[in-house]
């Protein structure tokens, strides 16, 4: 879980500050960490 990951998220989907963002990261992070756990 990088840094640069989440930056290049951010600017993928460049959304107001809404609960809707929070959500939307929430699901990202969720979709990252499987990704991780399945390549290693």
């Amino acid at each position: 879980m990088s840094d640069s990951k989440m930056d290049k998220l951010a600017r993928m989907a460049p959304l107001p500050r809404t609960p809707l963002l929070t959500i939307w990261l929430a699901i990202n992070m969720a979709l990252i960490a499987q990704e991780t756990g399945h390549k290693r």
